[in-house]
């Protein structure tokens, strides 16, 4: 239920409006109304010589203090200051009475005294609001040459459904914010392949993987210019500096990276956590805009590197200063608190991360984008997904990745009990390679240390989907994992 009282403007007596919204408490409606009936009752009114006496000051005349001050023993200071100030709420408080959440943008406005109380700044964008604010902004929805107006619909409809408020300061928060996340969607889903010609061509493809398998890391031929050669760090971590070219023009450096090759060896060749780090920066180019991201990286402010973990150095927290915070992570309460253009990852089981370690295995985990929504359904994409898919299809392939690996551990042990010594002697050396694959008490048992320094100690087993922790955090099953998104909502 909402009950608001709006100070009219241009009006010679105050109003009030109730709303009811299906799920409100009987006994709280009754005593809403009944209470909201006699502020109406006695409201003073406002007459034109007041007016004139008065100016400003004669539109602030309050109701008198006996009704508010009811209405705050019947729900309390906070929930009466929102009442009081807000217009016409999108979405109702039935989370102050029936532990329903609320759904909203929030736009912060101005402080108003009512009786003895500050009333709350943060005013809920009604949906009428939300739609000029779309239509007003129609021509700043473009991607790539590209104007994608129904993606961005759908991106604010998402932010207003999301169960946490979003609070912005301002409508150019707001703004930056939509495009931001319009932009890593989007961006996503073209770094994954377009159709030309009836086939599917690629600007990116995985460093020693077909069809790429005998070319490692690179970017893209037509970003030659603007990029070093590839160095590596002391973990063995490759990584590629902008070159001098690219470091007075960073924007064409990002953008030739894109790039469509027929070529599978002249693509941008990178692991997934590379190509979320160049979304993400993408995506801050087109916040800032050309000039003002290029004067920015010149000069330093922005570190732009090429490098797996590149968006933590335009993090929240963790950039090297205020001009280079694009992104803040974000600890999510529920899956409906997901946004399109969110940065999740979805983790493997504990038990493939210890089962591959010796063996290079490519599917710890995830880094992928929710690029769009199908009436409830998230719709996820990662680097090497042509297409979205859901977090069921991205977690069954993962358990697939662990079933080929249990498979052939399985078949390894079963051929040490072979009668050819030379099929045991192979068995042995191949077996070796699973470092974490240990006799124990007569069984061959997972024994090692996952990711987060997670213990594992299990039997050689493929666990069941359920078990899959994907988009949660696997050291807490019950929470989400943290996810990566623009730093302009609070």
């Amino acid at each position: 239920m909402s009950a608001a009282w709006k100070n009219s403007r241009g009006s010679s007596e105050a109003e009030v409006d109730i709303y009811l919204v299906e799920g409100t408490q009987p006994s709280v409606l009754w005593k809403m109304t009944e209470l909201m009936k006699k502020v109406q009752q006695t409201a003073p009114k406002v007459t034109r010589k007041q007016r004139k006496a008065s100016g400003e000051n004669a539109q602030r005349l309050q109701p008198a203090f006996e009704p508010v001050a009811a209405l705050q023993q019947i729900v309390g200071n906070r929930a009466t200051q929102q009442l009081l100030s807000i217009d016409r709420p999108a979405s109702a408080f039935s989370d102050l009475y029936s532990g329903q959440v609320q759904r909203k943008i929030m736009m912060a406005g101005p402080y108003e005294w009512y009786g003895d109380q500050l009333s709350d700044p943060w005013n809920e964008l009604t949906a009428r609001q939300l739609r000029a604010f779309r239509l007003a902004n129609r021509e700043e929805f473009e991607v790539n040459g590209k104007l994608k107006v129904n993606l961005a619909k759908r991106i604010i409809q998402d932010m207003a459904d999301a169960s946490t408020g979003l609070k912005f300061d301002n409508e150019g928060e707001l703004l930056t914010e939509v495009k931001k996340r319009l932009v890593t969607a989007y961006m996503m889903r073209l770094s994954q392949g377009v159709i030309r010609g009836g086939r599917w061509v690629y600007a990116f493809g995985y460093p020693n993987r077909p069809p790429a398998s005998t070319t490692g890391p690179r970017v893209n031929e037509a970003a030659l210019s603007y990029w070093g050669p590839m160095q590596g760090d002391s973990e063995g971590n490759y990584y590629f500096e902008l070159s001098s070219t690219g470091r007075n023009n960073a924007y064409e450096a990002l953008l030739n990276l894109f790039v469509l090759q027929n070529d599978p060896t002249k693509r941008t060749l990178i692991h997934c956590d590379y190509l979320t780090s160049v979304l993400h920066m993408k995506s801050f180019s087109e916040g800032l805009g050309k000039e003002e991201f290029n004067r920015r990286v010149k000069d330093g402010t922005i570190p732009f590197v090429l490098k797996w973990n590149g968006f933590t150095d335009i993090q929240e927290s963790l950039a090297p200063s205020a001009g280079a915070v694009s992104l803040q992570r974000v600890d999510v309460a529920s899956r409906k608190d997901l946004i399109i253009g969110d940065h999740v990852v979805f983790h493997n089981h504990p038990i493939y991360d210890a089962l591959i370690q010796g063996v290079d295995g490519v599917w710890r985990l995830e880094n992928a984008v929710l690029v769009d929504r199908q009436g409830n359904t998230d719709l996820f994409q990662g680097h090497g997904y042509t297409t979205p898919v859901t977090e069921s299809h991205m977690k069954h392939s993962m358990l697939r990745q662990i079933s080929n690996h249990v498979n052939r551990v399985k078949s390894l042990i079963k051929k040490l009990g072979s009668h050819s010594a030379k099929v045991r002697t192979q068995a042995q050396a191949n077996l070796s390679l699973y470092k974490n694959v240990k006799l124990v008490g007569g069984e061959y048992r997972i024994v090692g240390t996952a990711f987060y320094g997670i213990s594992v100690d299990e039997p050689v087993r493929a666990p069941d989907i359920d078990e899959l922790p994907g988009l949660y955090d696997p050291r807490d099953p019950s929470r989400l994992y943290p996810v990566l998104r623009p730093v302009e909502s609070k």
